[in-house]
């Protein structure tokens, strides 16, 4: 500070010494009045006792009126956005502080006197309108934050709320259809009558007396016969159009009855003549008592998958509510899914399992074999590829295998016509397929019955291998019951052993189970019969029948289409375990030496 002090201003060094402190101490109040500046740094004075002005070199230089009429100060000065209390900074820090509280406290009174009244209302105004600003600042952070949580909270609650009323009440709805339910069937006991289904598309609302044909030990047999009640679900997609108008096609020689289940808001796609032989029903997968109504009569029931067929199709999610609403009258199930739920780990079907698409429709066929061992005769899983328009094809063809083993797109058409045949054919009870487009060797063969019959032939055992060949099939069955006598030779044995039986086309493998048993505990056993055990398993080893049936393999030469090999499962009994490693060991010396022996024929 560089200042001229007046007349009446001593130049001693207290009197020096008191000026300054003055100066120090009405600056913060000047600038804050004046300039609207409500936050500054600690300022120092730099003064030499005995010197006649003190000095100090900031960075602005202002001049301003200190203390009216009493004298002027030039300074320089640099600010720091903080409120800070001069007299507090002097006593933070005892060492620097070389003047008294007291009498600092004492010249501020003295100097402020001088202050008009109306200056430091304003000058008090400010600061006190700068904390509240700051404060209201803090506050409204503080809002912000608590409303934020509290809409995420609200929202939390909401949910919770909504999803246990919705359950609540899709409860309380069963619980009331139920009870309908229970009082129309004791109506219905007591002789009251009930609507028949109409032309338009109405549905008996009393199960038929006839529950369908049956076997000779009272279960249900799987033919479908005349008056038999086909449902289709998912008919709202572009395979189910397909399939109900063949369905309908075939209505007057099959002498089904036929209906549809439409989901609410959506339209079957189907030409108008269709619909004057079609029933259709509400399909209403979590409303329970109307989907029992729908398909309580249904002696056959395909249901379309939304993965395999697209929209229209039947969510995964909702298998299980239409596997209970099944009835006992159901005696065919057919369950449409798509390629590569047995394949997962490999491309491309890795790709499309990424959220898990192709184990949910592995867990909804779960569900579809599961519903066939609780009282249905017959299920049947198809596996179709992609669908592809094939309206112009003049035969509707194709490929069946066993399992998941094809990869191939499939028309609708050929789709369509596979699920008729599914639906009538003996192979396919019980049967895991894959469908896919036919190949040209099929498409050469002219009667279409013959195809059928030598493609659904393959679900029988099921089959595992077939190889076309030159050689006739009186020359390889006698081939085949040579080379399988090899696998009873030392070193060439399979890791299960095996019994070789004769066939008139060919030779089976009959797999044997070891046989080994835990004696009983306390049996005495001598060397006696030790002896004779040992002589009995050689000469059974000899023969090679040891141990008991688990499983064989019939291997068949056969003229019919062409000359071919053909090797499938048989005598595959309840907790029969499939011989993976001896299957494949097999099938892999079955075609290298064919390969051999067609070499040596063309040689």
């Amino acid at each position: 500070f560089q200042f001229s002090p007046p007349a009446r201003v001593g130049k001693s060094s207290a009197d020096l010494k008191q000026f300054s402190m003055a100066a120090m101490l009405l600056l913060p109040l000047w600038l804050t009045s004046a300039s609207g500046f409500t936050q500054i740094g600690t300022t120092r004075l730099a003064h030499a006792a005995g010197a006649s002005s003190p000095a100090h070199h900031i960075v602005t230089r202002t001049r301003l009126p200190c203390v009216p009429n009493h004298c002027s100060l030039q300074f320089r000065c640099t600010f720091a956005c903080r409120i800070s209390s001069p007299i507090r900074a002097e006593a933070a820090d005892p060492e620097e502080n070389t003047f008294d509280i007291d009498e600092i406290e004492s010249e501020l009174r003295k100097a402020l006197a001088g202050v008009p009244e109306d200056e430091r209302r304003a000058s008090d105004k400010r600061l006190i309108d700068a904390v509240v600003d700051d404060k209201k600042g803090d506050l409204f952070a503080v809002e912000r934050d608590l409303a934020k949580k509290l809409e995420s909270v609200q929202d939390a609650v909401d949910e919770r709320v909504a999803g246990q009323v919705s359950g609540l009440q899709s409860s309380f709805l069963s619980k009331l259809e139920e009870t309908l339910s229970t009082l129309q069937n004791a109506d219905s006991d007591t002789g009251s009558s009930s609507a028949s289904g109409s032309a338009s598309g109405s549905i008996s609302g009393s199960i038929s007396a006839d529950l369908g044909a049956r076997n000779a030990d009272g279960s249900l047999s799987a033919t479908l016969g005349a008056g038999s009640v086909v449902v289709v679900v998912g008919g709202t997609s572009a395979l189910g159009a397909k399939l109900i108008e063949m369905l309908c096609a075939q209505a007057s020689s099959s002498g089904w009855t036929l209906r549809a289940l439409v989901p609410d808001g959506a339209a079957l796609n189907t030409a108008p003549e269709v619909s004057s032989v079609l029933q259709t029903a509400p399909f209403a997968p979590f409303a329970p008592s109307p989907l029992k109504k729908s398909i309580a009569d249904a002696d056959a029931v395909v249901v379309l998958s939304e993965a395999a067929c697209g929209a229209g199709g039947v969510d995964s999610a909702a298998m299980g509510r239409l596997m209970k609403a099944i009835g006992e009258r159901t005696r065919r199930l057919v369950y449409v899914s798509c390629h590569g739920v047995e394949r997962t780990s490999q491309l491309p079907f890795s790709l499309q399992n990424v959220f898990g698409n192709l184990d949910k429709q592995r867990a909804a066929e779960q569900e579809a074999q599961l519903r066939a061992k609780l009282g249905i005769a017959a299920y049947s899983v198809v596996r179709i590829g992609k669908l592809k328009d094939d309206a112009s094809a003049k035969r509707y063809l194709a490929e069946v295998a066993p399992g998941d083993a094809l990869n191939a797109d499939i028309g609708y058409g050929a789709a369509a016509t596979s699920l008729l045949k599914v639906l009538t054919r003996s192979e396919a009870i019980n049967a895991t397929l894959s469908l896919a487009s036919a190949p040209a060797e099929l498409l050469a063969i002219s009667d279409d019955d013959d195809v059928w019959d030598d493609q659904f032939l393959t679900l029988v055992g099921p089959e595992l291998f077939r190889k076309r060949v030159r050689t006739p099939a009186a020359q390889l069955a006698n081939w085949l019951r040579e080379w399988a006598l090899e696998f009873l030779k030392p070193g060439k044995k399979l890791t299960t052993p095996v019994q070789i039986v004769q066939l008139p086309n060919g030779v089976m493998l009959r797999f044997l189970s070891s046989g080994s048993s835990y004696s009983d505990f306390d049996e005495v056993e001598d060397s006696d019969t030790k002896w004779k055990q040992a002589v009995a398993k050689r000469a059974a080893a000899e023969r090679g029948s040891e141990g008991k049936p688990d499983g064989a393999l019939r291997i068949v030469a056969e003229d019919s289409p062409s000359p071919r090999v053909r090797v499938c499962r048989a005598e595959m009994g309840e907790g029969v375990v499939v011989k993976e490693m001896s299957e494949a060991t097999v099938l892999q010396r079955l075609e290298r030496d064919l390969e051999r022996l067609e070499a040596s024929l063309r040689g």
